[in-house]
């Protein structure tokens, strides 16, 4: 186990907002933080793999988002759009 926080960002319809903040936050944080991007099209062809790291991470994924997120989906609404 690291002590370096991990970041992920994920963006839907492929509009590279997730890239794109992933780049920036590489750029201001160097070292001291792991960054993580997905689009939904990466997670669509995670579910169809079968894989089972695939499906692992998706399970811890929604696991520790959870309730969390859809409360911020709900509060924030479309974002980006």
């Amino acid at each position: 186990m690291t002590d370096t926080p991990t970041v992920l960002f994920v963006c839907v319809h492929n509009a590279g907002r997730s890239q794109m903040a992933a780049g920036w936050l590489r750029h201001l944080g160097g070292d001291r933080v792991r960054v993580l991007s997905l689009t939904d099209a990466d997670l669509d062809r995670m579910v169809a793999s079968g894989s089972r790291e695939a499906i692992k991470f998706l399970l811890n994924l929604s696991r520790v988002l959870g309730r969390r997120l859809l409360a911020l989906r709900a509060l924030l609404g479309p974002v980006g759009v």
